[in-house]
């Protein structure tokens, strides 16, 4: 999909113990644009010993008192780290460091004992990648997949089933840099479903959902990305499939929620695009991104007396 393809450039990468006794978190965050990266973190210890990475700017810092770090959850974009909350050794959550807005977020890093060391990669000015180890040893095949994967537009809550026995392809998104995009557009127990009146499709990796209600919440209007921050596809590229047919921008089709109808089934048609296409009989393995190509919903309707 087009929703997460850009990257950074990796230049340093720091490798760092945590001080013991520590005693508070520096961090330093700079703005591009109306997006916010983390750009560097600064640990100090009681006795004054710190270890410091990536960049600090005095006019952006933001100091947190902890005395013992358990882990992170991360709001980690294509581009770098837009923020972090810290978790303590008593299991006390801090507040956002940095703006998690329009950004995937993880819990893989939440729970890894009393983190010692850290590895951080930046780039020209933001921190770009971010490890945690402990001497716990927590690896990703203790965790559950809510917790290993990256999620936007947040971390579903326990209560939303992620059917993780049937989704086959899960241990491989969770080997890369590869978010999930999930909405609960039916609400809670499915409250907003007599309410559906229209799907519209965006090939460019957008659903919206329209509703004959005022009152539905935007997380159920929309999956997707608030807005698309990278490249998106020319007009022309859009406008012909692969064999060269017309085909349309947006797939839109009504729904008769208010008289019962509701969705059965989905199907969706894949483009994939590789890395490095196989010259003769080769077969390329690895691809970069792929395309919604086609989506199909297949609906039925509901006893109303039900």
């Amino acid at each position: 999909m087009w929703l997460f393809r850009s990257g950074a450039r990796l230049m340093q990468t720091h490798l760092r113990s945590i001080p013991q006794a520590l005693s508070k978190i520096i961090f330093s965050t700079v703005d591009i644009g109306d997006m916010v990266y983390v750009s560097g973190m600064r640990f100090v210890s009681k006795e004054g010993v710190d270890n410091s990475f990536g960049y600090m700017a005095p006019e952006t810092r933001v100091v947190l008192d902890v005395e013992g770090v358990k882990g992170f959850i991360l709001a980690m974009g294509t581009m770098g780290l837009h923020a972090l909350q810290v978790i303590s050794n008593d299991d006390s959550v801090s507040k956002w460091i940095g703006s998690p807005r329009d950004s995937p977020i993880t819990r893989r890093l939440a729970d890894i004992g009393s983190v010692e060391r850290l590895r951080i990669g930046i780039d020209g000015f933001k921190i770009v990648s971010f490890a945690a180890a402990s001497l716990k040893g927590t690896t990703a095949h203790e965790l559950s997949f809510r917790d290993q994967a990256y999620w936007y537009p947040s971390i579903p809550p326990d209560d939303v089933s992620l059917n993780t026995e049937s989704f086959t392809g899960k241990d491989s998104l969770i080997k890369r840099y590869q978010p999930l995009v999930w909405s609960r557009f039916g609400g809670p127990q499915g409250a907003y479903l007599r309410a559906l009146t229209k799907i519209s499709v965006s090939l460019n990796g957008r659903i919206q959902f329209q509703y004959d209600r005022e009152d539905i919440p935007a997380p159920s209007l929309t999956l997707g990305r608030e807005k698309i921050t990278v490249a998106e596809p020319s007009d022309s590229e859009e406008a012909t499939d692969f064999e060269g047919n017309d085909k349309p921008k947006n797939i839109e089709f009504t729904i008769d929620g208010p008289g019962g109808e509701i969705i059965q089934a989905i199907e969706v048609a894949i483009d994939k695009f590789f890395d490095q296409p196989g010259d003769g009989d080769e077969v390329p393995t690895t691809y970069i991104r792929a395309k919604l190509h086609s989506f199909k919903v297949g609906v039925f309707f509901l006893n109303l007396l039900l």
